[in-house]
């Protein structure tokens, strides 16, 4: 068992500032990588050993049955010393998850079960577990934090958003206090003075942007100081010691590249007429003829023809055109901001600010900026005020970030196809653990239509039978644009229902809470770590439970079964079922059939559709790849040099 290994914790052993920097190098090949990887890592307990396990845990648990929560709190401040001993061994792991059990059903009115049990021990012994969509994902971490926070450990949650940060960090107080620990959150609203106090708790929820941020602060404070002082002398965090990453392939694999940049502002003279320049500029061109487009890439390139035309336009434009290099990269920029990045996709127009959408959640992301010049180029394309220019003082990405961490862990529903990945980045094996209760999803047939007009008016008679037989439908689509275009037709068509997608992001839980209900009708763009259950009204399950409806072709398999998993939850009856368009464009292999042919032939759609899955799964694994050697190798040279990683 890994949990075994030293408890990572500040003190003598690993200094004030615990963080992991030195790891060996990686292999510049993907599988190779992987390959060592597997050989590196130990597998997970057998049956035996998680049948012993769970034995140990239900006889505590019995031996705990009518006592007191003061009992409780001793028993638990009779174990501190202990773990912080003997380590996490199974059997002290045990006795600690039967007293926090006994917590959850006196504060909580909640009594775990064997898969949160097995997915909190998993955590604690350095394993990703896939725990399906609404078996209690939320408790599995508590089990584990609270653990490694007895033992010692200063525990960070990342959650999925501040709301969830805020929501677990309340909904567990009295779990917490009970065992004698204490929790907080640390949110986007949290000022920077209260939270070196609330990093100071023995477990602290938040997100992954605000603690990786607050570590680049830390780092920047300590001047190059490589112990780190402690945090009474100005340090935010205590040290990169454990984090359990809830939604884990959403911050580990789909965000794992986003540069996250600490920045001071800083303006540019001129800098509004420069873009606005470069826009005008190139409206001349053609496509084709002086520039191609990389939709996949989101990136635009000249040709010769393209070159020669724009140091022609630009040669009266002023000093800053005068620069071939800089000339030739704004215009590819310009081209971006005018044809790759659209209004509705990828950001929003709010209050005379551009605001991006995250491609992965479909919520604002409210605070981050595209690079380059290419936000500016945007803001000047919708007429808005420009932003400052920011100049980085230090940066990183999560995947760099979170393989910082003595002790890393997480929980998903959806981990298994990118389990190779995982592991060869982050040296984390990927584990499942059982359901619950059987599953009762049922899987309908695809379906597809010649053009997104017929799409629609199937959706429509759909949810209207479905309506009426009392059951609730939820309908994934693949932007804002498409979310409120499908919402115009249900209006037309006389059907209430309600929309969740990045304008109204602030509501989500609540949509996504009564989506369950008799009859309700949700349109929603990616759902992927919204956190919150859809829980089923009277008379739904009956009625056969949510049927949800795919009207999108995703990037992965993972966020197919993100969808997917919002129904038939712990036992419930569910159903899905997956729309095609014969005008999708995700498809570049597809032959010129005529549209009627498609509607026929289903599997051959279907089989198309997975093939161009697996095609951007590959790239998008290879670029992840490529860039965590690049990364590695940065820091390798500014180790050398004695600057800050």
């Amino acid at each position: 068992m890994r949990a075994s290994l030293p408890i990572p914790r500040p003190g003598v052993r690993f200094g004030a500032y615990p963080e992991q920097t030195h790891k060996s190098a990686p292999w510049p090949w993907y599988f190779a990588e992987q390959w060592r990887a597997r050989m590196l890592s130990m597998s997970a307990p057998s049956g035996k050993e998680r049948k012993r396990f769970l034995r140990e845990v239900h006889d505590k648990r019995a031996s705990l049955h009518g006592c007191d929560i003061a009992f409780i709190s001793a028993s638990a401040k009779r174990l501190r010393p202990k773990l912080v001993i003997d380590g996490m061994r199974p059997e002290l792991v045990a006795e600690v998850f039967a007293l926090i059990d006994a917590c959850a059903q006196r504060h909580l009115q909640i009594a775990l079960h064997d898969a949160q049990f097995l997915a909190g021990w998993m955590m604690l012994d350095r394993y990703l577990v896939e725990m399906q969509t609404g078996e209690g994902k939320t408790l599995a971490v508590a089990l584990a934090a609270a653990t490694g926070a007895l033992a010692g450990i200063p525990v960070h949650v990342v959650t999925a958003n501040d709301y969830l940060a805020q929501r677990d960090a309340a909904s567990l107080q009295p779990v917490f206090q009970s065992l004698g620990l204490t929790a907080a959150a640390v949110t986007a609203d949290t000022a920077q003075p209260c939270r070196p106090d609330r990093y100071r708790c023995d477990i602290t929820y938040c997100t992954a942007k605000e603690l990786a941020f607050d570590y680049l602060r830390d780092r920047l404070a300590s001047s190059g100081d490589k112990t780190f002082a402690p945090v009474s002398s100005g340090r935010r965090l205590r040290g990169l010691c454990m984090a359990i990453v809830d939604e884990a392939d959403s911050v580990l694999i789909d965000e794992a590249r986003m540069p996250l940049i600490l920045s001071d502002h800083s303006t540019q003279k001129e800098q509004a007429a420069f873009y606005r320049q470069a826009l005008f500029l190139t409206a001349q061109l053609n496509e084709g003829e002086h520039y191609e487009l990389d939709h996949a890439q989101r990136m635009a390139t000249l040709t010769t023809a393209g070159k020669a035309l724009v140091h022609t336009l630009s040669m009266h434009l002023g000093d800053a055109w005068r620069i071939r290099r800089q000339c030739e990269e704004m215009a590819c920029l310009a081209l971006a901001a005018q044809h790759l990045f659209l209004k509705g996709r990828d950001y929003l127009v709010h209050d005379k600010q551009v605001v991006v959408i995250d491609e992965t959640t479909g919520r604002l992301a409210s605070g981050r900026m595209w690079s380059r010049g290419l936000h500016q180029l945007i803001e000047t394309k919708e007429r808005c005020p420009l932003t400052a220019l920011q100049n980085p003082v230090a940066q990183t990405t999560f995947q760099r970030f979170f393989s910082r961490y003595l002790h890393l862990s997480g929980i998903s529903g959806t981990l298994a196809e990118d389990s190779g990945q995982l592991l060869a980045i982050y040296r984390l094996p990927v584990v499942r653990v059982p359901l619950h209760l059987p599953d009762r999803r049922r899987m309908l047939d695809a379906r597809v239509l010649p053009n997104q007009k017929e799409r629609w008016a199937y959706v429509i008679e759909s949810v209207r039978t479905l309506r009426a037989a009392g059951r609730p439908v939820l309908i994934g689509t693949d932007s804002v644009g498409d979310s409120e275009e499908l919402s115009a037709c249900l209006s037309r068509a006389g059907l209430p229902h309600a929309v969740l997608n990045a304008r109204f992001d602030a509501e989500e839980a609540q949509i996504v809470a009564a989506a369950g209900q008799k009859g309700a009708i949700t349109v929603s763009t990616n759902m992927a770590g919204r956190g919150t259950d859809i829980r089923l009204g009277d008379e739904v399950a009956a009625a056969g439970g949510l049927h949800v409806i795919v009207c999108q072709a995703n990037d992965s398999r993972r966020l197919d079964r993100q969808l997917y998993g919002r129904c038939a939850r712990q036992g419930d009856p569910g159903s899905v079922e997956h729309l095609y368009s014969a005008e999708d464009a995700f498809l570049p292999m597809k032959p010129a059939f005529p549209e009627r042919t498609y509607m026929k032939l289903p599997w051959y759609f279907t089989l198309l559709a997975r093939l161009a899955q697996r095609l951007r799964e590959h790239e998008q694994r290879r670029q992840q790849w490529y860039l965590f050697v690049k990364e590695w190798q940065r820091e390798r040279q500014m180790a050398f040099a004695g600057e800050i990683e």
